[in-house]
């Protein structure tokens, strides 16, 4: 991890706090309530503009190495598409999002089967870059899972990207709850840490 107070540490504070309170929670709040139609809208609109921000604030890590600065492009394309996309379903008169007929789940229409796939390979890039490949694989593992069992039991009813904004909102929001409650709660920031490995003198 990163030392309380540096600058890296407070990137990833600001991300899981924009990620965590204004994403999660208004999410949750729309599955388990199911508000009219006005309040679904605004709850997407707001999604929208932190999926953006969480692009974004990709920008300002480790932006010094080659790699970082040529997948610096990608971010700015699949927040600009977003936005693209925003305007042109308002243009329309169409819904950002809306509950499906049961109640089970939310779908937003701003996210597209390829532009997720484009996203996935964004970052699974970025994970390798900020020295968290495991964790950012297994992220992204779970949010393709997510969507893939919610796509089967609610029958198909919509393109799978469609299923992103729910699971991408919720997944994220919990794996970011968990790593800022362990990242302040001494039995996990002073546990004894195994000692480094030579690789080839194990060997």
């Amino acid at each position: 991890g990163y030392a309380p107070g540096s600058e890296d540490w407070n990137l990833y504070f600001v991300k899981w706090m924009i990620v965590v309170p204004l994403g999660g929670i208004p999410l949750l709040h729309v599955k388990i309530f199911q508000p009219s139609a006005a309040v679904t809208s605004v709850v997407a609109a707001l999604l929208n503009l932190i999926l953006i921000a969480n692009v974004l604030i990709s920008l300002f890590f480790g932006i010094e190495a080659t790699l970082n600065r040529v997948n610096s492009a990608p971010a700015v394309m699949l927040a600009a598409s977003i936005l693209i996309k925003v305007a042109t379903v308002w243009a329309r008169g169409e819904s950002l999002a809306k509950q499906g007929p049961d109640g089970s789940y939310v779908y937003f229409y701003t996210t597209s089967t390829p532009w997720v796939v484009c996203y996935t390979i964004w970052n699974l890039v970025f994970s390798v870059r900020s020295g968290d490949f495991l964790e950012g694989t297994m992220q992204l593992v779970w949010f393709w899972c997510f969507m893939f069992y919610f796509y089967t039991v609610t029958g198909r009813v919509d393109q799978i990207g469609y299923y992103f904004g729910f699971a991408r909102g919720v997944s994220l929001s919990v794996y970011g709850a968990t790593k800022l409650f362990c990242g302040f709660t001494p039995l996990f920031t002073e546990a004894a840490m195994d000692p480094e490995t030579n690789l080839y003198q194990a060997m």
